[in-house]
């Protein structure tokens, strides 16, 4: 009876040492729980990045959802905006327009309540490419100079948000016919870009300067900087990117007259449209390379062109 009472208040001081320690302990695995989801988020994010660069969109999108999922669930509150950025830029280039300024508008009620400048920042900028896209230029120059007023009072922005928000403005002062300020920004981007050894923007930076140029039909210009694009976009296999440069390439020796090179540069897009199934560049490709085929007496390269053309408009229905 001793016994069996000794082996009692034994167990009972093993269970109170077990329960103890597991107090002691719910605090660090409590921790070590929260910094695997917030791991596991960057991790989503990441997949989803090199989605969204393969012009891989419902993938990117599946992957920017899990990391909010995540980000959510340890309420690690830059993550959420982060997170809903990301969505809306899929659904931007998905041209969900709707669907993407509920993303921002929902970033940005965060970016406020968090009083984080470069959230605002970010979402700014996003903000002002949607107006871009939805041709509110009005709006976009709005956003744009909200983000340049904040950049202004705040000497620590980080540089690669400035960078974007430049190339943005650049963007936007183009399409406003503007070209000197189109310039002045857009070299302003370039050069915090390859400071920052951001290849990708750095390519952007150079095609739209190549744009620029070309509207003001300093094609020579045009031309070099389309290069460069390219050039990087062939380095960092940018495959969409590439087959943006060489339609680019086309119209530019298009518009100098060099027909030649144009329609060479059409038949080396159209190819890697068709790969990457970017079925409404690859009918465009297909009516210039028609046109040109037209202008150089390739009359059954026309006829061809036309047929294909036929064929995948009547399967956009």
């Amino acid at each position: 009876m001793r016994l069996a009472r000794h082996r009692s208040v034994l167990l009972l001081a093993v269970c109170i040492a077990v329960a103890a320690l597991s107090a002691c302990s719910s605090a660090p695995e409590e921790t070590e729980i929260t910094s695997e989801t917030r791991n596991r988020a960057a991790e989503y994010t990441e997949f989803g990045n090199r989605y969204l660069d393969r012009a891989q969109y419902d993938q990117a999108l599946k992957f920017y959802n899990l990391a909010l999922e995540d980000n959510i669930a340890i309420d690690n509150q830059e993550g959420i905006v982060l997170s809903r950025n990301a969505i809306g830029e899929a659904f931007l280039l998905t041209a969900q327009y709707d669907k993407a300024a509920a993303s921002f508008a929902a970033a940005m009620e965060l970016s406020l309540e968090l009083g984080r400048r470069d959230l605002e920042l970010r979402t700014l900028n996003n903000e002002g490419k949607l107006a871009l896209n939805l041709g509110r230029s009005d709006a976009a120059l709005v956003s744009f100079q909200k983000a340049r007023d904040i950049i202004d009072s705040e000497k620590d922005s980080p540089t690669d948000i400035v960078a974007d928000i430049y190339h943005s403005t650049g963007a936007l002062y183009k399409i406003l016919e503007e070209y000197d300020q189109a310039e002045s920004y857009l070299l302003l981007s370039l050069d915090l870009n390859r400071d920052l050894n951001r290849l990708e923007e750095e390519a952007s930076n150079y095609y739209v300067l190549a744009s620029v140029y070309s509207k003001q039909e300093f094609f020579d210009r045009a031309e070099t900087n389309l290069e460069r694009a390219l050039k990087i976009d062939k380095q960092i296999e940018n495959k969409l990117g590439i087959a943006d440069d060489y339609y680019a390439l086309g119209l530019v020796a298009e518009k100098r007259g060099d027909f030649e090179a144009a329609y060479n540069h059409f038949r080396t897009a159209v190819d890697k449209y068709i790969i990457l199934n970017k079925l409404r560049p690859t009918i465009d490709s297909y009516y210039r390379l028609r046109e040109l085929a037209l202008l150089l007496g390739k009359d059954a390269e026309a006829a061809s062109y036309g047929e294909t053309i036929s064929v995948l408009e009547e399967s956009r229905r």
